[in-house]
């Protein structure tokens, strides 16, 4: 994900999850397209020095910091003394709205590693233990993850056909070791909006341990 387009990212969100109904309504219910309990996701990027405190978290359900990478097959910060106080600072965000959740993301676009860090089950092992601890220190409420993307090189990262089922393999693991937490956990993942990227995912098999999906719609061209 390209962090020059987070803010609109966000916005996208905001404005689809506000959209969808929920699950079992009727159809005279679903054609008004409300939702008494919308999920308003935003992508937080310490770079752009916009403070913690002025981030309208009363209006949000979810927050994700952005970014870790995969170091040494690890979810690291890639430099966890700058990074970490400004995560604490999100998550202390809570103080003015208990119910909202913050995240980690790992990845970015031009983030390498996952598919090295995905290969294996041993591989794929070493990183989600990576990725509970990660979550424990800084007691998080869940992590998405933003590969770009299986089985396709962005930004000239390693891409292998084996991609498609190590993504969900990853996934499903990521999912058991957040389900063992005593509270609640939240697995996310960023999607591309073209439909190539949907030849390399399967979708049907990774929404079984993801709760969400991001779709990073910017940058569409009709035609």
């Amino acid at each position: 994900m390209n962090t020059s387009k987070l803010s609109l990212f966000a916005l996208l969100l905001a404005l689809l999850s506000c959209s969808a109904p929920e699950k079992g309504e009727d159809s005279a219910q679903s054609d008004s397209y409300t939702n008494p309990n919308p999920v308003i996701m935003a992508y937080y990027v310490p770079e752009r020095d916009y403070q913690p405190e002025k981030i309208p978290v009363e209006k949000l359900t979810h927050i994700i910091y952005s970014f870790t990478k995969v170091i040494d097959g690890e979810m690291k910060f890639s430099n966890e003394e700058a990074a970490g106080p400004k995560l604490e600072a999100l998550v202390n965000q809570k103080e003015r709205n208990p119910d909202l959740k913050v995240m980690i993301a790992c990845g970015g676009w031009g983030a390498d590693g996952f598919s090295d860090m995905a290969l294996t089950e041993e591989s794929r092992a070493k990183f989600i233990k990576s990725a509970s601890e990660f979550i424990t220190k800084y007691k998080l409420d869940g992590m998405d993850m933003d590969w770009e993307y299986p089985g396709i090189s962005g930004a000239g990262t390693m891409a292998r056909p084996e991609d498609t089922a190590n993504f969900t393999a990853l996934m499903k693991g990521l999912r058991e070791m957040l389900d063992k937490f005593d509270s609640p956990k939240v697995l996310t993942f960023a999607s591309a909006g073209w439909k190539r990227y949907y030849d390399f995912v399967d979708m049907d098999e990774v929404m079984k341990y993801a709760d969400y999906t991001n779709v990073m719609t910017y940058d569409q061209v009709s035609g």
